[in-house]
C-alpha cells in the first residue's frame, strides 16, 4: 500500500524491444495467413490475385479489418495473448487502467493533472454551490460526501482538487462529509479489481453520515423504519476495470483475481402502517454516481442501517454527479414530496475531469 506512483508508471526502455519483435512476428505471419490463406471465402475478403482493384481500393484491407475485430476466431486468443505479454512486461493493460505492483488495479483518471484543472474546479464547485443553494432556499438539510479516490486512500495520489473542494464547500450552509480519515490505507476499504468502495468502505462512509446528521442537525428523520443487518454470503466480483485486462486462458498466471466480496444484506425489520390520510414522506433522497447504485457495495442499504431510515436511491451510473442532482432538482418528485435529508455523494475525480459539461440548474 506504500508503493509511489513511479513504481506504477508505464516503463518503456530498450528492454521492449525482443517482445515487440516476437509480437510483430507473430501478427504478421497471422495477418498473411489470413489475407493469402483457404479462410478468404467464409469472411467475404476479396482474393487480391483474382482482383488486383480491390487490394488499391482498399477493400481487401478493410475485409481484413473487419475479419480480425468482428469475425475471426482468433481474435479472442490473439488479444489475451497480447494482453498478457503487456502485463508481463510493463505491467500496463489497455485503456485507463493502471496496474499496481500488489496487481491492485486503478484508473488513470485518479492520477492525471489537466492544464485547465483550476478553472474546471472553480466552475464545478460554483455549481455544487449553487445547487446546495436551493436546498436551503427550501429548508432542506443537505450532506455532500466527498468520496476519495482509490488511489488517494492507497496512499498513490495526492491532487490539490480534495483540499481545495473541503476548504471551499467547508465554508457553505451545508454539512461536508470527507470519508478519508475512515477508509485510508485500510486495503478493504475499495475492492481490488473495482474503481468502487467495498461494502466495508460505503458502511464506515454511511455511519460517518449518520454521526454528521446528528451533530449537525440532530432532528429524528421520520417513518420509524427499523434496519437490520443480515448474515452475510459472498460471491466472486469481476471489477470494472478488469474488462480492460481481457487475459482470458492466462489470467491463472497472474495473481489477479475477482474480488471476493461480502453481501451487503440490509432488511427492514419493522415499519408502522401508513394512515389513510397519512402524507407520503422521504425520509433520505440519495443522489450520486455508481458509488451510491452498486448492489456489490450497497451504499443506498449502509445508509438505511445507519439512518435508521428509508432511502429514496436517485444516483444514476455512467453520468457523473452532476446531471443527477440536476434531474432530481427539477423532478415531480423533489416539488411534490420535499425530502428531511438529502445526501448528495460526489466523487472527487469528477471535479477536474474533462469533457463533462454541466447540465443547467432550474431557474427559480
Amino acid at each position: 500500500m506504500g508503493e509511489s506512483m513511479k513504481t506504477i508508471r508505464q516503463r518503456k526502455g530498450t528492454a521492449c524491444f525482443p517482445a515487440l519483435l516476437f509480437l510483430a512476428t507473430i501478427l504478421a505471419g497471422f495477418a498473411a495467413w489470413v489475407v493469402t490463406g483457404p479462410h478468404l471465402a467464409p469472411y467475404d475478403i476479396p482474393d487480391p490475385l483474382a482482383d488486383p482493384g480491390a487490394l488499391l481500393r482498399g477493400r481487401v484491407t478493410a475485409a481484413v479489418d473487419r475479419s480480425v475485430e468482428e469475425e475471426h476466431p482468433f481474435r479472442e486468443p490473439a488479444l489475451a495473448l497480447v494482453t498478457a505479454l503487456r502485463l508481463a512486461f510493463f505491467r500496463e493493460g489497455s485503456g485507463p487502467v493502471v496496474v499496481g505492483r500488489d496487481y491492485r488495479l486503478y484508473t488513470r483518471e485518479e492520477f492525471e493533472y489537466h492544464r485547465d484543472d483550476e478553472a474546471t474546479l472553480a466552475r464545478r464547485l460554483a455549481w455544487v454551490q449553487a445547487a446546495a443553494e436551493m436546498f436551503r432556499e427550501d429548508g432542506v438539510p443537505l450532506i455532500i460526501v466527498l468520496v476519495p479516490s482509490k488511489a488517494r486512500v492507497a496512499s498513490l495520489e495526492n491532487h490539490w482538487r480534495r483540499e481545495s473542494a473541503l476548504r471551499f464547500l467547508g465554508e457553505e450552509a451545508f454539512a461536508l462529509v470527507d470519508p478519508l480519515p475512515e477508509l485510508i490505507d485500510r486495503e478493504d476499504s475499495f475492492l481490488r479489481t473495482d474503481t468502487h468502495w467495498s461494502w466495508s468502505g460505503a458502511l464506515a462512509t454511511a455511519r460517518l453520515v449518520a454521526r454528521t446528521y446528528k451533530e449537525r442537525y440532530d432532528t429524528p428523520l421520520p417513518g420509524g423504519a427499523r434496519f437490520v443487518l443480515e448474515e452475510p454470503g459472498t460471491r466472486e466480483h469481476r471489477g470494472d476495470l478488469m474488462r480492460f485486462l481481457p487475459l482470458g486462458r492466462w489470467e491463472r498466471l497472474f495473481p489477479l483475481k475477482p474480488d471476493v466480496i461480502t453481501l451487503p444484506g440490509v432488511r427492514e425489520e419493522a415499519a408502522p402502517g401508513a394512515g389513510l390520510f397519512d402524507v407520503p414522506a422521504i425520509p433520505v433522497a440519495l443522489v450520486g454516481t455508481s458509488f451510491s447504485v452498486g448492489d456489490a457495495w450497497n451504499f443506498a442499504g449502509a445508509l438505511q442501517y445507519s439512518l435508521q431510515a428509508d432511502v429514496l436511491a436517485l444516483a444514476e451510473e455512467g453520468l457523473g454527479p452532476f446531471e443527477p442532482m440536476q434531474r432530481y432538482l427539477t423532478s415531480e418528485t423533489y416539488r411534490e414530496i420535499e425530502p428531511s435529508l438529502v445526501v448528495w455523494e460526489i466523487p472527487e475525480r469528477y471535479l477536474t475531469l474533462p469533457e463533462t459539461a454541466l447540465p443547467d440548474l432550474p431557474q427559480r
